[in-house]
């Protein structure tokens, strides 16, 4: 019973100061908050005031560099004064040196060489124009005449040929012979006189005297060959062959001294004349071989394939000197 009561005081006494100790610990704990609140506030304004004046410090050491550069400008614009005043006097310079030149050349001869410059540039540019087709025109017609010199195909360069001339009248004969030959072979003249030379080995002209003597019963050789004929027929194992042949290949002197002649001309190449003695002599009228007839017409083919391409290549080289010549007056003017 006594214990009850003395516990129950000093409960009572405990209680004030339990209240005080966390009044002055609240107390501390604010003043704590404050002093850290207070030193962040300071302690930012510190930073940016640093900031502020680190960007002022700049500025100002911009300035004195621009002052620096100021102080250097009037050197700057004398030098600048000075290159003015040189290139001014150059310029007036090359003015009066003008001046002096068209003084002496006349005052109306530059403009007048002016507009001949000009006139002349124009000229050239047309002579250029036309220079370059007749030049282009002139190269196809040399490459056919390569490509059938060497027995190559020349057909497409036929046809370009013909679209590149069809603005000039003056050859458009012979251009068209080069169409109408573009499919053809043209033999060159070595062929062709080897091939003339094979043919006249076996040229036969007493097969048409015999034909001609067969007609006429009053001849002598008909007589002959009837003779012949009989005795072949009655003599039995005599070999008259060989004596027919003979008679058969034999030519006489004006026959010999013919083929001579037109063998020569092959010979040097002159087929032209040869062909007009093959066509206007009776003897070779009269012949009916296939393989002359077929060399005539080869040899026509080769006469008119040259006669066109040699008017092609002297009618674009005559267009060429004279467009030379005009260019030539035209300076000299």
């Amino acid at each position: 019973m006594p214990d009850k009561p003395i516990k129950s005081e000093k409960i009572k006494v405990n209680k004030p100061y339990l209240k005080w100790f966390s009044i002055g610990f609240s107390i501390v704990l604010i003043e704590f908050i404050a002093i850290g609140s207070a030193y962040f506030i300071v302690e930012s304004k510190n930073k940016s005031q640093q900031a502020a004046l680190s960007d002022l410090v700049a500025k100002i050491s911009q300035q004195n560099t621009y002052i620096s550069e100021l102080q250097n400008l009037p050197s700057v614009i004398s030098s600048n004064a000075q290159r003015i005043s040189d290139t001014e006097g150059n310029l007036r310079l090359v003015t009066e040196n003008f001046n002096e030149l068209k003084n002496e050349v006349g005052n109306h001869k530059v403009d007048l060489l002016a507009q001949q410059f000009n006139l002349l540039t124009h000229k050239l540019e047309t002579l250029e124009e036309t220079k370059n087709q007749e030049v282009l025109a002139l190269s196809v017609a040399l490459i056919i005449k390569e490509n059938a010199l060497y027995h190559r195909s020349f057909a497409d360069e036929a046809d370009i040929l013909t679209q590149m001339t069809k603005d000039q009248p003056l050859v458009a004969t012979a251009v068209q012979t080069i169409s109408n030959l573009k499919t053809s072979y043209i033999s060159d003249d070595l062929q062709l006189a080897e091939q003339f030379r094979e043919i006249a080995k076996n040229l036969n002209f007493e097969n048409n005297k015999n034909d001609i003597a067969s007609d006429d019963k009053n001849e002598p050789e008909g007589t002959m060959a009837k003779s012949i004929a009989l005795i072949k027929d009655t003599v039995a194992g005599l070999n008259f062959d060989k004596v027919v042949v003979v008679k058969k290949n034999i030519q006489n002197d004006e026959q010999i001294a013919l083929i001579d002649k037109v063998t020569k001309l092959v010979d040097r190449h002159d087929f032209a004349n040869a062909l007009d003695i093959i066509k206007s002599s009776p003897d070779f009228q009269k012949l009916n071989s296939e393989d002359l007839n077929q060399w005539v017409q080869d040899v026509e083919k080769k006469i008119s394939f040259d006669e066109a391409m040699s008017v092609i290549i002297s009618s674009e080289l005559s267009a060429l000197r004279q467009d030379l010549s005009q260019a030539q007056g035209s300076d000299i003017q």
